[in-house]
């Protein structure tokens, strides 16, 4: 790595546009498994700058690191968070543990009268055990990595009925295989999994845990989804502000009362509906549906990916979708702006063909002012349109691409999770090795604007890189 001279112990990133790796995020290798292909599938980031990664991996730089793992800010490993044996699936067959998945993670900082504050993750995803102790699919975790002991996890097996066994990560992302999400709000924690009970509940899908992971009785009490034909599993969640949630899948309907003979009465939602704080479909968002001119309902043919907040209150949902335009036959989207009150707006922003089934994460950059969020998104795509952009892209708030962030060669596998570091910094995770030709195992850290100089860490070994 060149040096500046006179400053002996540090490598620099002399330059860099947006689009570019940031070589001041060095992992030593990164993520990797020897079952099958390592990814990274979360990130969170906590207010001292470490970094908390999940996914289906079972080493960090070397070092055992089963599904979920810390990193300084610079990328090396945080060795303070050992959670030794980690996130694991038993095998009752083979009586083994098989490594599990993280699918999202979520971040609590614990305030301390001396400023020496300390943090609690809570992870969901693909597993029955955190350190050989049972834990399905969801888990809480210390500052040092141990099992919160007092909490535990609700979907276990109640009276021989179980929650619904963990499944194989497929090649797709899809409702049916979504690892799953999770969100805070106040002292509660919203889970959405492929799960079917929640303590001694009937829970689809959606649930809210107490303090110590009990199932919240009074939230989403009779609530389930369904395509019309078969009901469906879990997607992404993104819980607000004020305690509500907004709910992605592969729904067509949603039902959360009953006739009084106990028919479970469904209305139209198809892909996407908002929870009230206390779990109630809120009939005040949407339905974004829409009829032909004969009337006929249309939605789309798969599922939501990812769901994202604007600055501005408005939601951004990515998916494999479509929508029928209101008396036409003009498809809307697979990437659609939704006001506040969930109806579209039009036109929102607009996507090449080909491109939506491909996209599987997406994030908003704030800009400075009155200018409107841009755009980023990523996944398993090679072009944006007509455009090379290798499973990365920024775009402004229409939809077009933003031609000044170029990731070049880019990850040289799939995209699975992004997000914007207080800084301005872009952290992304996935199935990749390479970004732009250089060893970045799962995940890396890019660049959103340009630099001219930037100092890159301390103490550690440098690699043969070429001048910039």
């Amino acid at each position: 790595m060149p040096r500046l001279p006179n400053d002996p112990d540090q490598f620099i990133q002399r330059k860099g546009s947006p689009g570019d790796l940031d070589l001041s995020f060095r992992p030593a290798i990164g993520v990797e498994s020897h079952q099958q292909n390592s990814s990274v599938h979360a990130i969170a980031i906590q207010e001292d700058g470490r970094i908390l990664i999940g996914g289906h991996f079972e080493t960090y730089d070397g070092v055992p690191r089963v599904a979920v793992a810390r990193l300084q800010s610079t990328g090396l490993l945080d060795s303070s968070f050992d959670p030794a044996e980690g996130l694991t699936v038993f095998d009752a067959a083979n009586n083994q543990q098989l490594t599990g998945t993280v699918g999202d993670l979520a971040i609590r900082r614990i305030p301390s009268p001396s400023g020496d504050d300390r943090y609690e993750i809570t992870v969901v995803g693909l597993f029955t055990h955190l350190r050989h102790s049972p834990s399905r699919y969801i888990a809480r975790l210390d500052d040092a990595g141990n099992k919160v002991p007092s909490f535990s996890s609700p979907f276990e097996i109640q009276d021989g009925r179980e929650s619904e066994p963990p499944v194989e990560e497929g090649s797709e992302r899809t409702a049916i295989h979504f690892p799953g999400s999770v969100g805070l709000w106040q002292d509660q924690t919203i889970v959405s999994q492929s799960f079917r009970r929640c303590g001694d509940f009937e829970r689809w899908a959606i649930a809210r845990l107490g303090p110590t992971g009990s199932c919240d009785a009074s939230y989403a009490h009779q609530s389930k989804g369904s395509t019309g034909s078969r009901n469906v599993g879990a997607g992404p969640s993104l819980v607000l502000p004020d305690g509500s949630v907004l709910f992605g899948g592969n729904f067509d309907y949603w039902g959360d009362t009953r006739t009084p003979d106990g028919t479970l009465q469904y209305e139209p939602r198809p892909r996407i509906a908002r929870f009230t704080p206390s779990g109630g479909l809120d009939r005040g968002f949407g339905p974004a549906a829409y009829e032909d001119a004969n009337g006929t309902f249309h939605t789309g043919r798969g599922p939501v990916h990812a769901l994202a907040r604007q600055t501005d209150g408005k939601f951004l949902v990515v998916g494999n979708f479509f929508y029928i335009k209101p008396n036409s036959n003009t498809e809307l989207g697979s990437l659609v702006r939704l006001h506040s009150d969930g109806s579209w707006e039009l036109p929102g922003p607009q996507l090449p063909d080909g491109i939506a089934s491909r996209i599987f994460a997406i994030a908003v950059e704030p800009q400075p002012g009155d200018e409107p969020d841009k755009i980023l998104i990523a996944g398993d795509f090679q072009t944006y349109g007509d455009v090379p952009r290798n499973r990365l892209a920024r775009l402004h708030s229409d939809g077009s691409l933003d031609t000044s962030f170029d990731p070049g060669e880019g990850p040289n596998g799939p995209v699975k999770t992004l997000a914007v570091q207080p800084d301005g910094s872009l952290l992304i995770g996935g199935s990749f090795t390479e970004y732009a030709g250089r060893r970045r195992h799962g995940v890396a850290r890019v660049l959103l604007h340009k630099i001219e100089r930037v100092k890159a860490p301390e103490k550690e070994e440098s690699e043969d890189l070429p001048s910039l």
